[in-house]
């Protein structure tokens, strides 16, 4: 990236103010074809988790009438339908609520069974009966093909849509509400106290422009956008529902947020113009009677029945209609003694007469009165009072009748039932009685004969269709599936769909021992470098590597030159390392010092680990000791020789002399500095404080002659009398006296001189030196002090310095940064400081060797343990194994340094540490005793064969830092894995697990499985405390830059009292919502001012008045757990207070106002980029003034960080070019800097003069001449006026890392000059050594972190710190691609324990994953399904070993179902078809691969209006190279995909079938609703009418599909897709999409797909990305990382395949097993290779294009198809790679 010459630019993400004006439209259609483009199709929103990504457990909203949409517009419903059925199936509708809701309920609470109505706040807006519609919005319908409006179809869904709702009322912990309109004040109060943090809804479609009823839906959809559109504009963002896609325990959705922008308040204007000029859509209601709710079911059905018989004007002598109505009755009355399983009927065929009689008439009038009556029930829904109507079993009814041969009404009692007739008679009596006369004549609908029903209704065609599972057989797996023993087919039925590919020789399966798993998945890196060479060795292969195409002989100078700029590249890795590691420092602040510690001879094998011998085994917990500590610390003294005595003397007599030749030096010092000023007297002895601190009598004359500095720089300050200085002063000289307490040495008159100050001060009760005061001193006293109290006199000299205060109000106030912030802590020789108990305790646990969760805030203290435990490794053995998981690179590199820092040893082999991420290897991972790496890394090594004999179990501890990680959606699932693998003890460090008990319980039942001992460690108090703060942006433009160092002080930088959230409505105080002394003190002020008036309350304060609440410290320094109880008592009064009169105190609205920020409605609204870019240097200036840099300015964009750096870079240096030519300042400095260098060589002759005179090193040092500024002046340099450099970090050191970032990989030029001001950026996508050396050059934690909320609004602040952290939720790790790698690992280790512990681990656990509710059975169903799966896809042979595609497929694990689906496309020939035209038109073939790879591996969902409406996609369009949306997936490849998906669904489908009819009787009946658990009907004890025995003969019985879903005459042959099978299967079993492949969802998806793989690829532009794909910025670099590494997977993958072929393919073909050796001449030979033509780069140069290094031609055993295939990969990932690499910063 080049350096910026201007100031970076505003994105324009709005349409300016101008466009648009005026602007008038006559249609709803122009108007939301006018919206969509300018703004709703601009609003680009994240497609992200809610839970884990967003929301976390914050309270939401549903909107009901967007969920009742979302059901009924399901392809599984036919609700009005001319195909497949006439009326509504309610209880599939119901169904599908029930479960989607409960998917919802579920993933954003805790899945242990507490209560979870505590967890979440749904509430349903009303929205129908809002500014939508009238009716309901988005439910109209029109007739598919003549978009005549339809009005059976549209009451159908009214009246869906009613028992929707009915039925969510009836859900507990659920709060459902209504509001009237989103204007209504209700709904605006619940807003404002409840909060919700978003609004899941619809985005009201897009409809289409042609239609007699296209008005209607765009007015619908045009009042949705408004919804969405204030909403937003009220700070609630907006969740599309009808996006929304459950992933395992994610919810993936595309959110909306408020946008930045200056014209909000025009966009208003603009959408009340285009909006509101046109009426709300029509829909037509009956009028309405009130219902009495109290009453019974049977008489609200007479009362709806009369009604409708009434308003609707029906005849009285309509006897069919009557008739009708009458068996309609009777169905009511009927459905609650059919048994849900005998409601699932086929669809029955009426009279066509009688068919349209009902549709037309008949059911719209009914469907139209029964959803007013079931509107007028839902208050009463949860006492039990609602209507059950299913459609299909009254139109049953009404066929049974008809076809009855004898009176239908004489036999009525048969057919019906005698009560069920009896009430029918009761219920029609009171209709009639309450108006006319109508009779009834069942002889009437013998004039509509029933139509024949042909026997191929009864869906019994299909049945054949189901699979039987084919044969599996391993040792190790049938130990675990024997419990299932599913029937599998037999072997003469099996059908391999590996024989197709051999067939075809499309890369066919060949089964050879020989190809390992040992390299990486994107590189030809090997996991261990010797496996490759052993193996060789062991085959006879000569030096030939696996691929075989490498020999020494073939070594050149290319070679030789690559090999050495890898060699000076990790050299440069190692000085950027060390330069890293001498920054840090201990907890002490001393530079870090390695612990030396030597070889002990011991190997792991010889270690007594009782946990492993008795793996799968709980131990006892009387098994688990804890050390004691006085046998660890209490060691027997040794017995020592007459030379180690002698030596000892030795030793003793030279600190003697040493003390002496301390208290010389203490003079001489002194004599140097007394007559420099104060500040250089200071400097000069911090300087040496460390160095000569070690003599306890001289550290003790240090600090009190620094207060004796102290006092002076008071007494000599203009402004000795102000506040703010006295408050500074005297800080620091508490500081001084704890330093002083906390001293080992102390003598009378130091003590005294000491408590003078205080008495001073006004202290005079704080006496903190008795306890050290009677130390004797090992040096006499040296220096006098000049005497506080006038000796004359007898009175103060410095009266200035009384502070008018106790001093434990001082002390909160202003101390609180340097209290004692320890917990009980006391000595412990296990490290070099004083562990808190909570600390030791974790100690004693790893010497325990337990498992351990450190749950602890951020600056807690918690990392200790890592290197605790490294140490324990390093000391108990030479080949013991500690492995450190950081999530990413950036904490790696920290870890590394200081674990290079700490430790020291030597080692007989390998190295003591090694890192190793995705992108670099330092030291052999395999070779060392400590591994820092990433879960990505050390999952492979995990499931690599190479490793599980001789690796895997030398590990001794895994570390897993950031354990909370495995809650992401990306990578969350390798952390579970990693757990489940782990073979030793694992340590899991975390600062934010929302559900720590539930997490904290599965992490330990794994733990047991696996033999050891869990414990959680809990610490709740952070170590630093976080200051928060809010900047006011200004609302005019900022004022021009002024120099950094000049005072201006502004009020823009507030700060933010914890308590003032209760300003933002909150009701309940956060538990981890905690209090700086300074807090405390200002909210006891609070209280006291709140109860001035109130004297019982005011008695109660009384005693939280600090002097009293602290009386047991009074003459003591305050402790952090001394302010941790007063926090405690303040919070306990105030929520006790809250709580009164219904939250409305008096009081608590005074402590309230009292506390809150002074805010405008500006500090409501999201700022403009221009002013949050525009103000950030002003920001900064003011930090640097309060001497609170450095800071980080966070942004999870990528772009934004850039954009932030050259905005900083760009205002200084404008501000610095302006200055220096106006300011006279600059330019007497100038000229007085020239004048000093004139007189360079004058005062080099006196500071050689000085030097010999003064050979003391020491005071020579001090009594030199001085550093003055002119010194390191250049007026090349950026000024210090203009720049942060230097604050922390000298001139000089930065000076010489910039030089090193110039070579050899130079970095931009606008970074280098920001590094060179003090701005630096840091993210995944600069440089490795430049973030190398941001990272060490940051320098560490302050006691105290400030917080600076910046661009946000102000209840987004608010939102923010009370939010609650997200619970781990975890995925779903066992996937159909980790079967495949766990039985490649356990064939290709020969069946290692590892490998066997790891399976054991998988299939033995009661729960797999941190929340699913998936059992052991079901987990076993999951792993068999998948290896008939992998047989049948020809990956897997009958035994369990992997065949060739294994490398292709299980490298891509990270892209499940892609990897599957590339898989089958390889061997079905759609990609050699693509790729066979390489040679003779390579563009054209790689653009049709380019797009295919981006239909597998570059994924990303787009909202559906840049398809639905052109218009918004043309705007997108113009002037954009991109075509944005992805093109269809060749026709070729989408149709194997779609029959390959076919062919699993009937795989499973008779799969899940077979489960179900196996375990039908525990299982039990399916007849209740998700959620509420409601049994619409139960089945009787016995048949009472002949209806009830017709139904139960003809229902369609199934087995694994829901008896809810049957009611729709769907059955288990008859689903058409592996989605629709997961969302419609029976209770009790659980199938998760995860383990079944929707690879139709890879051709065909819900959402349009972003083309951004394909664009890029194309034209190679970032900008566009992120101007028409609507990328963010910050995600652009990422993302084309992920393809790339994907195809490099894919290469590396087919080079495994190839190398397999090759060696099998010797010797005609036969198994490389049969072979003795392969002579590498023979290879050559038969691959007609000449190594003498000169280096391989020039031979493999030669050959065609696309050959690599480790292929220069085709390989033998690989036929020109595959060989063509190899290339184009090979051609595409170089293109790819090129212009990705050239978008690097």
């Amino acid at each position: 990236m080049d350096e910026p010459t201007s100031r970076p630019r505003d994105d324009d993400d709005f349409v300016e103010h101008n466009e648009g004006k005026g602007r008038r439209f006559y249609n709803a259609i122009d108007a939301l074809a006018d919206l969509d483009t300018r703004w709703y199709g601009r609003l680009n929103p994240r497609y992200m988790d809610l839970i884990g990504d967003y929301a976390g457990m914050e309270p939401f909203v549903i909107d009901g009438d967007s969920l009742c949409e979302l059901v009924l517009n399901d392809p599984l419903l036919a609700i009005g339908k001319k195909e497949g059925g006439t009326v509504l199936f309610a209880h599939l509708a119901l169904l599908l609520t029930s479960r989607l809701l409960q998917k919802t309920h579920s993933r954003f609470c805790t899945p242990y069974g507490v209560s979870k109505s505590f967890c979440m706040i749904l509430s349903v807006v009303n929205a129908s009966s809002t500014s939508y519609s009238s009716s309901n919005k988005g439910l109209s319908v029109l007739e598919e093909s003549t978009g005549i409006y339809d009005e059976f179809r549209e009451q159908s869904r009214h009246l869906a849509r009613s028992m929707l709702r009915q039925h969510i009322a009836t859900i507990p912990d659920l709060c459902v509400m209504s509001f009237l309109d989103d204007t209504e004040p209700a709904w605006k109060t619940y807003v404002r106290t409840r909060k919700p943090m978003f609004v899941m809804c619809n985005s009201g479609g897009h409809p289409k422009s042609e239609g007699p009823h296209a008005v209607d839906a765009a007015q619908r959809a045009l009042h949705m956008r408004k919804f969405i559109f204030n909403l937003l504009s009220n700070g609630v963002a907006v969740a599309s529902l009808d996006s929304m896609d459950v992933v395992d325990s994610k919810i993936m959705t595309f959110v909306y947020e408020q946008r930045r922008g200056r014209d909000n308040r025009y966009r208003a204007l603009e959408f009340n113009r285009s909006g509101s000029n046109f009426s709300r859509p029509s829909f037509k209601t009956a009028s309405h009677h009130p219902i009495d709710r109290s009453h019974t079911t049977k008489f609200w059905i007479s009362e709806a029945i009369h009604q409708l018989l009434d308003g609707e004007n029906v005849p009285s002598e309509d006897v069919t209609t009557n008739t009708i109505f009458y068996l309609f009755i009777a169905h009511a009355l009927l459905l609650p003694h059919i048994a849900i399983e005998d409601r699932a009927q086929s669809y029955p065929h009426l009279h066509p007469t009688l068919h349209c009689n009902l549709r037309e008439k008949i059911l719209p009038m009914l469907f139209r009165r029964l959803a007013y009556g079931i509107g007028l029930l839902e208050s009463g829904a949860k006492d039990g009072v609602r209507l059950d109507i299913d459609g299909r079993i009254f139109l049953h009814l009404l066929h049974f009748v008809v076809a009855t041969s004898t009176s239908p009404h004489k036999n009525l009692p048969e057919i019906l039932g005698r009560e069920t007739t009896r009430g029918t008679d009761e219920i029609w009596a009171a209709v009639v009685e309450r108006g006319k006369p109508r009779p009834i004549d069942f002889s009437v609908l013998e004039d509509f004969p029933n139509p024949r029903m042909e026997k191929t209704e009864k869906f019994t065609k299909e049945a054949e269709t189901f699979l039987k599972v084919l044969p599996f057989h391993n040792e190790v797996f049938e130990r675990h599936l024997s419990a299932i023993n599913v029937e599998v087919q037999n072997n003469s039925d099996s059908d391999d769909s590996g024989s197709r590919s051999k067939a075809k020789q499309y890369f066919a399966n060949t089964l050879s021992s020989l190809h390992i798993d040992d390299q990486h998945w994107h590189n030809r890196k090997k996991i261990d470098p010797q496996s490759g060479s052993q193996v060789a060795k062991q085959k006879g292969w000569g030096t030939a590597s696996i691929a075989g195409v490498k020999n020494s002989q073939w070594r050149t100078t290319d070679e030789d030159w690559a090999k050495m700029k890898r060699e000076r590249a990790k050299q440069r890795q190692m000085m950027y390392l060390m330069q890293h590691t001498q920054s840090l420092t201990g907890a002490n602040g001393a530079v870090l010092e390695p612990i030396h510690i030597a070889t002990t001879g011991v190997t792991v094998a010889s270690l007594e680990e009782p946990a492993l011998s008795t793996r799968g085994a709980r131990i006892p917990r009387q098994a688990v000791r804890i050390p004691n500590e006085s046998k660890s610390n209490g060691k027997e003294a040794p017995v020592l020789t007459t030379k180690q005595k002698l030596l000892e003397q030795i030793k003793s007599d030279k600190a003697s002399g040493g003390l002496v030749e301390s208290q010389k030096w203490w003079k001489t010092f002194l004599a140097g500095v007394v007559k420099k000023s104060v500040q250089e007297q200071r400097n000069d002895l911090e300087a040496v404080n460390r160095k000569r601190s070690s003599d306890p009598c001289i550290n003790v004359e240090m600090v009190l002659y620094l207060l004796h500095l102290e006092v002076t720089e008071w007494n000599q300050s203009a402004t000795r009398e102000l506040k703010e200085v006295k408050d500074r002063h005297a800080v620091q000289i508490l500081v001084l006296v704890r330093r002083l307490a906390d001293a080992s040495a102390m003598y009378p008159a130091a003590a005294n001189f000491t408590y003078a100050i205080l008495r001073l001060m006004g202290f005079e009760d704080l006496r903190p030196l008795e306890d050290v005061k009677e130390k004797k001193p090992t040096t006499p006293q040296v220096i006098s002090f000049s005497p506080i109290v006038s000796p004359s006199t007898k009175t103060a000299r410095y009266p200035f310095m009384q502070m008018g205060e106790h001093h434990i109000q001082f002390q909160l106030r202003h101390f609180g940064l340097h209290m004692d912030r320890s917990m009980n802590s006391s000595s412990d020789s296990r490290v070099t400081f004083e562990p808190d108990a909570w600390q030791k305790r974790t100690l004693d646990l790893v010497d325990a060797r337990c498992s351990i969760l450190v749950v602890a805030p951020t600056s807690a203290g918690k990392t200790f343990v890592s290197f605790y435990a490294m140490e324990k490794v390093l000391r108990e053995s030479d080949n013991g194994i500690a492995v450190y998981v950081a999530p990413t690179k950036a904490l790696v590199n920290q870890m590394l340094a200081e674990t290079s820092a700490r430790f020291s040893k030597k080692m007989e082999s390998g190295t003591l540490w090694a890192a190793h991420t995705r992108d670099y290897r330092i030291n052999e991972p395999q070779k060392t005793q400590i591994l820092i790496t990433v879960p990505e890394m050390l999952a492979i090594m995990l499931l690599s064969p190479v490793l599980a004999k001789s690796w895997i179990p030398r590990l001794r501890w895994i570390i897993l830092d950031e354990i909370h990680s495995i809650g992401q959606l990306e990578g969350g699932a390798v952390w579970e894995q990693l757990i489940l693998m782990a073979p030793c003890p694992i340590i899991g460090l975390s600062a934010t697990v929302g559900n720590i008990y539930e997490f904290n319980r599965w992490l330990g039942s794994v733990q047991n499985n696996h033999g050891f001992e869990h414990v959680l460690v809990e610490h709740k108090h952070r170590y630093s405390h976080l200051r928060k703060f809010h900047y006011r942006l200004p609302l005019v433009a900022p004022s021009p830059i002024t120099p950094i160092n000049h005072k201006d002080s502004t009020s823009r930088l507030q700060f933010i009292h914890p308590m003032s959230i209760l300003d933002a409505g909150i009701k309940i105080i956060p538990d981890d919502l905690s209090l700086e002394p300074s807090d405390c003190a200002t909210m006891f002020e609070a209280f006291k001012g709140a109860v001035v008036d109130d004297p019982g309350r005011e008695a109660n304060v009384v005693n939280l008045k600090p002097t009293i609440f602290f009386q047991s410290r009074a003459t003591q320094f305050l402790r952090q757990q001394d302010v941790l109880a007063y926090e405690s008592a303040l919070k306990e009064c105030l929520k006790k207070w809250m709580v009164e009169n219904n939250g409305e105190s008096a009081v608590v609205e005074a402590v309230t106002k009292s506390l809150a920020l002074a805010t405008s409605k500006e500090d409501f609204l999201i700022p403009s980029p221009a002013r949050i870019y525009g103000n950030i240097v002003p920001l900064l200036t003011e930090l640097h003034q309060q001497n609170a840099l450095p800071a980080i300015l966070f942004n999870y964009d990528r772009g934004a960080c850039v954009k932030m750096a050259q905005t900083i870079l760009h205002d200084l240096t404008t501000a610095e070019e302006d200055w220096r030519r106006s300011s006279p300042i600059w330019q007497q400095k100038l000229t007085e800097w020239r004048a000093w260098k004139a007189r360079q060589k004058i005062r080099d002759q006196e500071a050689e003069r000085a030097k010999k005179s003064k050979p003391d090193d020491d005071a020579r040092e001090f009594l030199g001449s001085a550093h003055t500024w002119h010194e390191t002046f250049d007026e090349g340099h950026p000024s210090v006026e203009f720049s942060f450099a230097g604050l922390k970090y000298g001139r000089t050191d930065l000076e010489d890392d910039i030089h090193q970032l110039r070579w050899p990989s130079p970095s931009s030029a606008w970074s280098i000059r920001a590094l060179e001001r003090g701005i630096a950026v840091h993210h995944a996508g600069m440089p490795k050594n430049y973030r190398s050396l941001v990272e060490s050059v940051l320098g560490e934690l302050e006691d105290i972190g400030n917080v600076v909320f910046y661009g946000l609004p102000i209840d987004r602040v608010y939102r923010l710190m009370t939010s609650k952290i997200p619970p781990l939720t975890g995925n779903m790790p066992l996937t159909i691609t980790l079967s495949l790698r766990l039985c490649n690992l356990l064939h290709g280790s020969e069946n290692a324990k590892a490998a066997v512990n790891s399976i054991k681990s998988f299939l033995e656990l009661t729960q797999l994953t941190v929340s699913s509710d998936s059992g052991r059975e079901e987990v076993l169903h999951q792993i068999r399904f998948s290896m008939d799966y992998l047989r049948r896809s020809g990956l897997l042979d009958e035994h369990g070993r992997p065949l060739a595609l294994f490398p292709v497929v299980g490298h891509l694990y990270h892209t499940e179902p892609s990897n599957l689906a590339l898989a089958h496309l390889l061997q079905s020939g759609v990609i050699h078809k693509i790729c066979s035209t390489i040679d003779t038109n390579s563009q054209d073939t790689l653009r049709e691969l380019v797009l295919l790879m981006s239909h597998l591996f570059g994924r990303r969902k787009i909202p559906r209006v840049l398809v639905e409406d052109s218009r918004v996609l043309a705007n997108l369009r113009v002037g954009s190279p991109s075509m944005i949306i992805l093109p269809p997936m060749p026709k070729a490849a989408n149709t194997v995909l779609l029959q390959h998906d076919k062919e699993i669904l009937m795989i499973f489908r008779g799969y899940a079938a077979t489960f179900a009819q196996q375990h039908a009787h525990r299982l039990g009946p399916d007849n209740a609703l998700p959620l509420t658990g409601v049994m619409p009907t139960s089945a009787p004890p016995q048949v009472v009418s002949a209806f009830q025995s017709h139904l139960r003969s003809t229902a369609n019985h199934v087995s694994s599909t829901s008896a809810f879903v049957a009611t729709s005459g769907i059955v288990d042959n008859g689903i058409g897709s592996v989605e629709s099978l997961v969302r419609t299967v029976r209770s009790g079993i659980h199938l998760n999409k995860r383990i079944v492949p929707p690879i139709a969802a890879l051709t065909d998806g819900d959402l349009p797909l972003n083309a951004y793989i394909l664009d890029f690829y194309k034209h190679g532009q970032e900008q566009a990305l992120h101007r028409s794909n609507m990328l963010r910025v910050g995600d652009i670099w990422f993302a084309l990382q992920d393809f790339s590494m994907a195809i490099a997977a894919v290469q590396m993958g087919l080079e495994n395949y190839m190398a397999a072929q090759r060696l099998a393919s010797v010797d005609g073909g036969e198994h490389v097993d049969d072979v003795d050796e392969v002579p590498v001449d023979d290879l050559e030979e038969k691959e007609g290779m000449d190594t003498k033509q000169g280096s391989l780069e020039e031979l493999w140069k030669s050959h065609e294009s696309g050959a690599t290094e480790a292929f220069p031609t085709m390989p033998l055993g690989t036929n020109e198809g595959d060989w063509k295939v190899y290339r184009s990969i090979v051609l595409l990932r170089k293109e790819f790679d090129e212009k990705w690499r050239a978008t690097w910063a």
